[in-house]
């Protein structure tokens, strides 16, 4: 088993209940529920900061030999797809 820590929050107090019933109905404790809540948060978090890093870098204009490969592949492509 993983190690875990125990932690404290606040929440609104129907919020806490919304989740309780969730819990229940899930049948699982609001420790789980809210443990895999935080979880997908990260990774949501993770994953969007990932894709800004990776936009930024397609978005910085390409060298000129870059520029010729690419226009290249795209006249190859479209000739495959003409079926020339």
């Amino acid at each position: 088993m993983a190690d875990t820590i125990k932690n404290a929050i606040s929440i609104r107090k129907t919020f806490f209940e919304q989740a309780e019933n969730l819990a229940y109905e899930l049948n699982n404790s609001c420790s789980h529920l809210f443990g895999l809540a935080i979880e997908d948060y990260v990774k949501n978090y993770q994953n969007h900061d990932l894709l800004n890093k990776i936009n930024a870098i397609y978005a910085e204009k390409p060298e000129i030999q870059e520029s010729i490969f690419r226009a290249n592949i795209r006249k190859s492509l479209r000739r495959i797809l003409d079926g020339e």
